[in-house]
């Protein structure tokens, strides 16, 4: 695609999209090897990899989720806009 779109290169940003959207649906399991116990450790620090990205999933029965943004554009305030937003956009659905 990114071939045949043929946009203009800029590091600063992916050249298809800059917005992620992610329905987490698989369930948590335990990786089991044999021989070899394994523990989850969870990162320290993230990177947003894009301007935006929300990322959902279903847990016991509820939709949780987190939304990652690029420090460099948005502010918490707006971050915390966008979550009001989506929140009220969810409600009016049910």
């Amino acid at each position: 695609v990114v071939e045949a779109v043929n946009p203009t290169r800029n590091l600063a940003h992916t050249p298809l999209f800059q917005v992620m959207f992610a329905w987490q649906n698989n369930e948590d399991v335990d990786l089991d090897l044999p021989g070899v116990e394994v523990t989850a450790l969870a990162s320290p620090w993230t990177s947003a990899k894009f301007d935006l990205t929300l990322s959902l999933a279903e847990h016991d029965g509820r939709i949780t989720g987190s939304l990652e943004y690029a420090t460099a554009l948005f502010d918490t305030a707006t971050a915390q806009r966008h979550i009001r937003y989506l929140r009220h956009v969810l409600t009016q659905l049910v």
